[in-house]
């Protein structure tokens, strides 16, 4: 709990620092939303436009009643978390590009709170807590793809509350076995928000499965079993609906048809079944490149700006600081870095556009998680140091930020035009897709008609 941690053992005015800068991050993932990422990219409108539908008249544009998923573009369709979710956020906030793009943002601060939230479950050390929301802000992989309205972050969202309340109620330590009823609610919390992430986007599926074996196989699952049991119990009867879906070959399509398994694409790159550890291995290696990482990041400019690389440099000082003056580390770093592993899994298991930023955003909440421990014990090894330490990491988030934000809402506005339809007629254009363009129709006041009525 917080009031069981240490004060902060800051000055007054290195805390209202902190404070002042923590809260012009937050306010700066809100701002702007409808110019920077320019336009609004063809699957954002579609994924609008089943919203509204949904919302207004209580099925998707096709007149599907409270539909589990609706199609959108590409061959894939919007999910329910997403889909109910902008329900109920658009009817408080309008359809504007602004407002939905907003529940993106939001989703990002869903994953912000969560690293603080298990931040602030494994350190004794308070000012770990607003550090670990410090390192959170400065991501340039979250702050991006947080801005954009899709499936994903909110994948990302729901995995790492699940992640939360794994590490805050459901996993005890040892000395707390063996299992007490009390826990068991935790549990089952932890198998919905699991469930519906997976629900939310298909690469998470494959993250969620891998980080359950790796949780149960490395996190003493045996001590666990009935937290586990009831987890499990929990997400698979949810898991029902989900898995009859893939009944449907058109469900499943677009998956196969990416799959690094996929024969047609193996045969053009003259490979069989046989080299696909191999192929695997290079994915992944693709995914930790250091220029990917530190430098340029992803080159679609929907993935990311393009000012740098995935990882900030706030968590590159932290990281960095932590691993050659901290010596050994946590048992949970160690587990937070293999969670980051495994999102990284589903986008190593896909050939289009390797490396691919959007397809590993389940990674990000992990990934922070395990920056902040590192940070929290860089801390709690140096306590005499924590104001200094807090001032240098204050210092890096606020000059990256100043000049990332710069490059972002100058260069890359302009520079991403093309690559979020800002140009684009959509109701003059025969080309632009119907759906697509039907948001654009209801916000003008059309209804939301059913295709071919």
């Amino acid at each position: 709990m917080l009031w069981r941690h240490a004060p902060l053992g800051l000055s007054r005015r290195l805390g209202g620092f902190l404070g002042a800068l923590l809260a012009l991050l937050i306010v700066a993932r809100f701002t702007g939303l409808d110019r920077a990422p320019p336009g609004f990219y063809v699957d954002e409108a579609a994924i609008a436009a089943q919203v509204i539908c949904l919302r207004t008249t209580g099925a998707d544009a096709d007149g599907n009643p409270w539909p589990l998923f609706a199609p959108v573009l590409g061959g894939g369709p919007a999910s329910p978390p997403t889909l109910y979710f902008g329900a109920l956020w658009t009817a408080i906030g309008g359809d504007s590009v602004a407002s939905f793009r907003a529940l993106a943002a939001f989703a990002g601060v869903v994953i912000i709170a969560s690293v603080v939230a298990v931040t602030a479950n494994l350190s004794a050390q308070a000012v770990a807590i607003p550090l670990a929301a410090l390192l959170a802000l400065s991501s340039p992989w979250l702050f991006h793809l947080s801005r954009v309205w899709w499936d994903p972050i909110v994948a990302a969202a729901l995995w790492a509350a699940a992640l939360a309340v794994y590490f805050g109620g459901a996993r005890r330590p040892l000395r707390m076995v063996p299992l007490r009823a009390r826990h068991l609610p935790g549990w089952a919390l932890f198998g919905l928000l699991s469930l519906a992430a997976a629900y939310a986007y298909p690469p998470v599926r494959i993250q969620i499965a891998a980080s359950w074996l790796l949780l149960a196989f490395c996190d003493h699952g045996w001590r666990h079993r009935w937290g586990w049991l009831t987890a499990a119990t929990v997400a698979g009867l949810l898991a029902i609906p989900l898995l009859a879906q893939y009944a449907d070959p058109d469900f499943r399509a677009r998956g196969s048809l990416l799959a690094i398994w996929n024969e047609g694409w193996l045969a053009g790159q003259d490979k069989t079944l046989a080299d696909l550890p191999r192929v695997l291995l290079e994915q992944m290696a693709a995914h930790l490149d250091p220029g990917y990482l530190f430098f340029h990041g992803d080159h679609n400019l929907r993935h990311g700006s393009g000012f740098g690389g995935l990882i900030g440099a706030t968590e590159i000082v932290a990281l960095a600081a932590g691993l050659l003056l901290c010596g050994r580390l946590p048992r949970a770093v160690f587990l937070l870095f293999g969670l980051t592993l495994t999102g990284i899994l589903p986008a190593a298991l896909t050939w289009e556009s390797t490396p691919h930023a959007l397809r590993s955003l389940g990674a990000t909440g992990p990934w922070l998680m395990a920056v902040s421990g590192v940070t929290a014990t860089l801390i709690a090894r140096f306590p005499a140091q924590q104001s200094r330490i807090t001032m240098g990491l204050a210092l890096v988030a606020l000059t990256s930020a100043l000049l990332y934000g710069w490059d972002y809402h100058t260069r890359y506005r302009p520079a991403a035009d093309p690559w979020f339809d800002a140009n684009a007629r959509p109701l003059e254009d025969p080309r632009y897709p119907d759906l697509a363009k039907r948001y654009f129709l209801m916000r003008a006041g059309a209804p939301c008609t059913p295709a071919g009525r």
